[in-house]
C-alpha cells in the first residue's frame, strides 16, 4: 500500500510584492479550483494538509499574526468541509534593514515567537496545532523541546539530505525523535513524543541548473521536467510527501525555469505520480491528511 500526503504550504505568491505586502491571489483563487477539478478528475474527494502562516512576519505586515485566518475564513472553512486538514506553518524570521526578512536563528526569539504563535492558536477554530511544519525547514533542539512540552505530535520540517539545521543526515521515512536531538544517530524508536515525516525528495535539473539539484517534491513543477525526472523518486518507499504552495495554482502567465502555474499543471503532475505509484502497489493508492500520524 503507497500513502500520499498532499501538502501546501500556505506561503504568499513569491512574485507580486507590492507596497510590502504580499499577494495571495494563489491561496484566494485557487483552492476551490483545485478542489473542484480533483473531484472532477479522480471522481473523490482527495485528501489535502494545509500549512497556514500564523507568525511574527505576518504580524508586523498586517498587524497580526492570525490575519490570513480572519481575511480568509471562508476558505479555510470550504477547505474543512472537503475534508482538508489546516496545521500550523510559521516562519521564524527577524527583520534586518528594516525592510528585509530573514531567518532568525537565536533560540531565545524563536522560543518567545513560538510561545506568541501557540497562544495565538488556541483562540482559533479549524486549526489542528498538533501538527506542524517550520518555514525554510526551520529546526533546532529547543525546538523540538518546546514542541515536546506543548504536547505537538507531528512535525514536518525535516529535508532529508539538505545540509542545514542538521537535516543532511535524517531519514527518508517517518521517524520518532529521542529526546535528545542527534539527527546522526538517533531512532531509537522509544521515545515517541513526536514523530517527524520529512517531504519526499528527488534530484531535478531546472532550466537554469547546471546540474541536477536536490528538491522536494512540488507537483506544481512544470510538467515536462516533472515527467522527465520522476524516476528518480524512491518508489519502493510505502508515504509520499508532496509540498507545494497555493500561489503556483493561480494561472500566472509567468516564464519559469522550475515551476508551472495553474490547476492543470499540478493534476497533471498528480495523475502522472498516481500511475505510477498504481505500477508499483497493485493500484493500492491512498491519499491521507497529516492527522494519519497521530
Amino acid at each position: 500500500m503507497k500513502k500520499v500526503f498532499l501538502t501546501f504550504d500556505i506561503d504568499p505568491d513569491f512574485f507580486f510584492l507590492k507596497n510590502k505586502k504580499y499577494k495571495w491571489k494563489g491561496f484566494k483563487l485557487g483552492v476551490v479550483n483545485l478542489y473542484n477539478s480533483l473531484n472532477k478528475k479522480f471522481k473523490t474527494n482527495i485528501k489535502i494538509t494545509w500549512f497556514l502562516r500564523i507568525d511574527n512576519e505576518i504580524e508586523s505586515i498586517y498587524g497580526k499574526s492570525d490575519y490570513l485566518y480572519h481575511k480568509y475564513y471562508d476558505i479555510i472553512k470550504f477547505i474543512k468541509s472537503k475534508n482538508g486538514l489546516i496545521c500550523l506553518h510559521p516562519h521564524l524570521m527577524k527583520k534586518i534593514n528594516n525592510s528585509v526578512w530573514e531567518n532568525d536563528t537565536n533560540i531565545s526569539s524563536n522560543l518567545t515567537q513560538l510561545r506568541k504563535i501557540f497562544k495565538t492558536t488556541k483562540k482559533l477554530k479549524h486549526i489542528d496545532s498538533k501538527i506542524i511544519r517550520f518555514g525554510n525547514f526551520h529546526f533546532s533542539q529547543e525546538i523540538l523541546d518546546f514542541l515536546i512540552k506543548k504536547k505537538v505530535k507531528v512535525d514536518s520540517s525535516s529535508f532529508p539530505g539538505r545540509n542545514d539545521f542538521l537535516w543532511k543526515n535524517s531519514p527518508k521515512k517517518p521517524f520518532y525523535f529521542e529526546r535528545k536531538y542527534k539527527i546522526s544517530e538517533r531512532f531509537l524508536n522509544k521515545a515517541k513524543d513526536i514523530i517527524e515525516v520529512p517531504v519526499t525528495t528527488y534530484r531535478v535539473k531546472a532550466d537554469y541548473d547546471k546540474y541536477k539539484r536536490l528538491r522536494y517534491l512540488d507537483l506544481t513543477t512544470k510538467h515536462n521536467i516533472f515527467k522527465k525526472y520522476i524516476n528518480s523518486i524512491n518508489f519502493s518507499s510505502n508515504y509520499f510527501v508532496s509540498l507545494s504552495h497555493p500561489g503556483n495554482l493561480f494561472d500566472y502567465k509567468i516564464k519559469h525555469g522550475l515551476l508551472g502555474f495553474g490547476v492543470k499543471n499540478f493534476i497533471k503532475n498528480l495523475d502522472l505520480i498516481k500511475k505510477k505509484l498504481a505500477r508499483f502497489s497493485g493500484n493500492d493508492v491512498i491519499f491521507e491528511n497529516f492527522d494519519y500520524f497521530k
